[in-house]
């Protein structure tokens, strides 16, 4: 099974497929050129983005209370915030490489872009930048687009998509958004 993308739902996907079926470790690789949530790390950083707004239970894990075990297992309960249990980002960043190291995906990561998906009676060709191929019976694309979906409002002058934006640096002279 190959799994595209190395984000939070890549990670899921397989978080969910492991704990399912511990025998599909090694049957299963990820294709990104990213590290594991290296896009979701970067894109919280640029909006600085200390909190998740979603409740404790919705993460990558099958388990819905794996979240809050952890946090209490580090000592970081504190850091689970409001009537849901809201975690910070640098909470979920390191429970989400607890699931990693757990499963080992660390190795099932293939640092490669896939381009095109072939499917036929027996599985899916899918073709990698480069001009590399990979076989698979099945494959879950667990990636964002490759462009912003915008609508028509963000055309507008003065109006950005949060893929354009870094809140670590000042956009004007005042140190605010212009």
């Amino acid at each position: 099974m190959a799994i595209v993308g190395a984000g939070p739902q890549a990670l899921a996907t397989a978080s969910y497929l492991l704990e399912a079926d511990p025998r599909l470790t090694g049957r299963i690789a990820v294709l990104d050129p990213d590290h594991w949530l290296q896009g979701w790390h970067q894109r919280f950083r640029r909006l600085s983005i200390g909190a998740l707004r979603s409740a404790c239970v919705h993460h990558p894990s099958p388990d819905p209370y794996a979240l809050v075990n952890y946090a209490q297992s580090q000592g970081r309960l504190a850091e689970l915030t409001g009537p849901i249990g809201c975690p910070s980002a640098a909470l979920f960043a390191d429970f989400c490489r607890s699931l990693i190291e757990l499963h080992s995906l660390h190795r099932v990561r293939i640092q490669c872009r896939a381009v095109e998906l072939r499917p036929d009676s027996t599985g899916v060709t899918v073709a990698l930048k480069g001009g590399g191929t990979l076989r698979a019976r099945r494959v879950v694309v667990a990636s964002n687009p490759i462009r912003s979906l915008r609508p028509d409002i963000a055309t507008t002058p003065g109006i950005r998509h949060s893929d354009e934006l870094d809140l670590t640096r000042p956009t004007s002279p005042g140190g605010g958004l212009s």
